[in-house]
């Protein structure tokens, strides 16, 4: 018969970094004093309880014993579980047993999840729908807290299946943290609910937009990729073929064969979507927004808006503005 072991550590339990006694450490056989300080250095530290904590967790994943140290023993068998906490769980098991329709609001939330991952705007009204936070789960007794935390798990939930679906990280985790500090300063349950659903709509757009792009090819993805980060700095034709490694003649016309549009009126194009984004989700003045995005001025900038937009960016703020 062989023995399975499972070992946990190296640890240190002492909470100073600044005196460690490399003799006391059991793995210590060296001269090199300073090499063996360095690992030591980089050991965790960890009290007693903590550690017997951790070994509590392991042992009950992989249902194997403690090792009988009478100390470690000690302070493992003093862990129990807060006798108020294991009567709120079981409790919380029996009314998720007594809810016949929890299998059903899983479904309806992983065919949701996945519309937003597929970019599927078609679908989204039709899973929505069934989409509540009259629930069986109650994660707080204050009603507009339990619609808070409900908010922030489905924020959760739409961020990986967009990231899942080809939304960039670095646009995906800002929105969502926007989004959630906005429910966290609503103070109405309908506020609540209109804004989850323009949380679905707006990150399924943008899973739809960014698969508009894989169907280019990789110096396109790249310039692509250049321009929407330095949307906030003056660029020009040269310096994205540089980025790419093009002439800009090529790339020129590279762009407007795969894109359909020129590069420059691209650029413009993703300065106003840009520009929508901050009037919406700022409170950024007009003037430091045409400035920010490379507007020689707030005049040229009202115009350009107004050709794309079909109205000014006064009053895009004032009839989109979610602050």
């Amino acid at each position: 018969m062989i023995n399975t072991y499972l070992v946990a550590g190296p640890a240190l339990l002492s909470i100073s970094r600044k005196s460690i006694d490399i003799k006391r450490l059991s793995f210590y056989n060296s001269k090199d004093t300073d090499n063996t300080q360095n690992i030591a250095n980089l050991l965790p530290r960890q009290s007693l309880f903590s550690f017997a904590r951790l070994l509590l967790l392991v042992s009950t994943i992989f249902n194997v014993p403690i090792d009988e140290n009478p100390d470690l023993l000690t302070t493992y068998t003093s862990i129990n579980i807060n006798p108020k906490v294991d009567e709120s769980f079981l409790n919380q098991v029996y009314i998720w047993r007594e809810t016949n329709n929890r299998f059903d609001e899983f479904k309806n939330e992983k065919l949701l999840l996945h519309s937003i991952e597929n970019g599927n705007i078609d679908t989204i009204d039709k899973y929505m729908q069934y989409f509540t936070f009259e629930t069986s789960s109650k994660l707080s007794d204050d009603s507009l807290k339990h619609y808070k935390y409900e908010s922030v798990c489905m924020i959760t939930l739409i961020t990986r299946a967009s990231i899942s679906g080809g939304l960039d990280i670095n646009e995906a985790f800002p929105l969502s943290d926007t989004y959630i500090r906005k429910i966290d300063a609503m103070t109405t349950h309908f506020e609540i609910k209109a804004m989850i659903y323009q949380i679905v709509m707006d990150f399924t757009h943008r899973v739809l937009k960014s698969k508009e792009t894989s169907n280019y090819t990789n110096s396109i993805v790249l310039a692509i990729a250049f321009i929407n980060k330095n949307l906030h700095y003056p660029i020009s034709l040269n310096d994205i073929a540089n980025e790419v490694n093009l002439s800009s003649k090529y790339l020129s016309e590279k762009f407007i064969s795969e894109v359909g549009t020129p590069v420059t009126n691209y650029i413009q194009n993703q300065r106003i979507k840009e520009s929508m984004e901050l009037l919406k989700f700022t409170n950024k003045s007009i003037s430091e927004i045409s400035s920010t995005l490379c507007f020689h001025s707030q005049s040229y900038f009202n115009q350009v808006f107004k050709k794309y937009v079909n109205m000014t960016p006064k009053k895009y703020r004032e009839t989109n503005n979610v602050l």
